[in-house]
């Protein structure tokens, strides 16, 4: 058996609506956890993302595939398929869309799939080991080399993502798998949080030394006084910490 720390939390910010949802659950494979952030209109973007953390859930919990990473990618391709059908059905859902962060972790190793722009970070000794890199548009020109991420980060196409489940009736989805150690942290986000602050600062308040409902608290509490502070209509925000012990 492992052990680990896990806690989370979601933030409507300025927004009239929170279109972020997250997850978490104990599967035959590990410990999962999904944190999705959606988008296309008002009942579009919130029940995409609801969508997708139930199904991904209940798919790795019922799964039969032979390995972890089988499993994920199946999960998520069932939630894309799910809400590419539901907004064809749907008008007034027509467009609507998800970004997906998944992880899952075991004894043996600890998987990572996303699509779009809400991240995974693995933390340790206050270092980023592993950063999922964000499908989006100005993220293109980063990798191009033609921008920085500070660059990408304070650009007004920053949210145009290249990817996101529900879109079309297949989705490209990046998927990593590593090893862990004790001490090891990691964190789960929408942009809401990676954001609205310089990655520095963020890497800052996301390695130190306290338990994870601290950090999810105390950076909420702290991104909802940054938006506050430059007109009160910041995104929503979702955080979920996992420490392993």
């Amino acid at each position: 058996m492992f052990s680990y720390q896990f806690a989370a939390q979601t933030n409507i910010g300025g927004r009239r609506e929170n279109q972020d949802s997250y997850g978490s659950g104990m599967t035959p494979y590990g410990f999962v956890v999904t944190v999705c952030d959606g988008m296309g209109g008002a009942a579009g973007g919130k029940r995409a993302a609801e969508t997708a953390v139930n199904l991904i859930i209940r798919d790795l919990k019922t799964s039969a595939h032979d390995t972890p990473a089988l499993a994920i990618v199946a999960a998520v391709e069932t939630a894309n398929q799910a809400i590419f059908q539901i907004s064809r059905l749907k008008t007034h859902l027509h467009g609507m869309g998800t970004t997906a962060t998944v992880l899952l972790v075991n004894k043996e190793a600890v998987y990572i799939a996303h699509v779009g722009d809400s991240r995974i970070y693995h933390l340790r000794n206050q270092q980023i080991l592993f950063r999922t890199f964000d499908h989006s548009a100005v993220f293109e020109r980063v990798l191009m080399g033609q921008m920085t991420e500070e660059e990408a980060r304070l650009s007004p196409e920053s949210n145009i993502i290249l990817r996101a489940l529900g879109v079309d009736a297949e989705v490209d989805i990046d998927l990593h798998e590593s090893t862990w150690r004790p001490g090891d942290r990691f964190v789960l986000c929408t942009d809401g949080v990676s954001g609205i602050m310089p990655e520095p600062e963020l890497l800052a308040r996301l390695t130190q030394p306290k338990i994870p409902a601290r950090i999810a608290d105390e950076l909420t509490e702290h991104i909802n006084h940054i938006g506050i502070a430059q007109g009160g209509r910041h995104d929503n925000l979702t955080v979920a910490v996992i420490d392993m012990g």
